[in-house]
């Protein structure tokens, strides 16, 4: 499944390196912004009650900046492996099929 910025939503978990540090944590989105909420690397923050709990923010979409796909953010902002870990409706479903 190729990823886009219309496939993603707040609080999905993913892993990445962020320059070149391994990172997990979730997608914080809101205003047309999205970031990496995690606990290894500072970048452009994101409002503390937006940051799903995690110390840290690094911006990989910005209105005001010409992204137009997923693949050109991350690169520019110095992000590899990007790797969506659980999507919510997933872990919803896979709760329910064990039971």
């Amino acid at each position: 499944m190729n990823l886009t910025f219309e496939s993603l939503q707040d609080g999905m978990e993913f892993s990445a390196h962020i320059d070149g540090t391994p990172c997990e944590g979730k997608l914080c989105m809101y205003d047309n912004h999205v970031f990496l909420c995690q606990d290894k690397k500072d970048g452009i923050d994101c409002r503390r009650d937006r940051r799903h709990g995690y110390q840290f923010s690094w911006i990989i979409k910005d209105p005001y900046k010409k992204t137009t796909t997923l693949d050109q953010a991350l690169k520019i902002h110095g992000v590899t492996g990007f790797k969506i870990l659980n999507k919510r409706k997933d872990r919803i479903t896979d709760f329910y099929n064990q039971n």
